[in-house]
């Protein structure tokens, strides 16, 4: 009998390792995980509006994009200053925005989030058909508000804790859960802290909870310095409230 002499493993080689996300229990935990950030997103998309300008309202009007607008100003008497809240649709997206009305005698004009004499006639100018309703008018009074990336959403209050109950989740797979990918457990954490929920997906998707795409080499990983850096020039000043 002739036994098979084994050769040794060139240096370099990665060989095959346990991974503890490829197990039955995290795998539904990261499925769960997973589906649930896809849940919220899209109830995000649905239901809430985006904060935006007067402005962003007149180029969606000029090019055409936007036709239908919804204005509603107060049924009281708000003296010379007159707050209003604009509500439009666009590419599937609400938006809104404050805007204060003043009077004016050389007719409709804007300036920044004013509008000077007849909003209506000024909206209409641009191509927009409006419908005026009386009601609050104070920002988003009754709604929880979440924001990331400079960009306020308003969404039913219930979502906003949602949001920070699965934020909060995310940190704690991140925290008790196996080795991450990609990245070290402190860099997964910089773009949780300054991405979210952005970097929460991020982490779903790529950072082994979903167990798919592995790396093909688990040992090259962002650390938490360099990812501190990136997440502050791209993401600086964003979060969950």
């Amino acid at each position: 009998m002739t036994t098979r002499e084994i050769s040794p493993r060139p240096p370099g080689t990665v060989g095959p390792t346990y991974d503890e996300w490829r197990t039955r229990r995290w795998r539904f935990t990261g499925l769960a995980l997973g589906l649930a950030w896809v849940a919220v997103l899209v109830t995000l998309v649905l239901s809430a509006e985006k904060q935006q300008s007067l402005g962003d309202l007149e180029t969606a009007l000029l090019t055409g994009s936007v036709d239908e607008v919804g204005l509603t100003q107060p049924d009281y008497d708000a003296g010379p200053r007159i707050p209003v809240v604009l509500r439009w649709q666009q590419h599937g997206i609400h938006r809104y925005a404050n805007v204060s009305v003043r009077p004016s005698r050389s007719g409709a004009a804007s300036r920044d989030d004013v509008i000077l004499g007849d909003p209506v006639a000024h909206l209409e100018q641009l191509g927009a058909q409006v419908d005026v309703s009386l009601g609050s008018v104070d920002d988003v009074p009754v709604r929880s508000s979440v924001s990331w990336s400079d960009q306020a959403w308003s969404g039913p209050q219930s979502l906003g804790g949602i949001v920070l109950a699965l934020w909060f989740g995310t940190f704690l797979i991140l925290g008790f859960g196996p080795e991450p990918w990609r990245a070290t457990r402190w860099a997964w954490g910089w773009f949780l802290l300054f991405a979210a929920p952005f970097g929460a997906m991020a982490y779903v998707l790529l950072g082994g909870p979903l167990g798919a795409p592995r790396p093909r080499d688990p040992l090259r990983r962002l650390t938490g310095g360099w990812a501190f850096l990136l997440a502050a020039a791209l993401f600086g000043g964003s979060g969950v409230l």
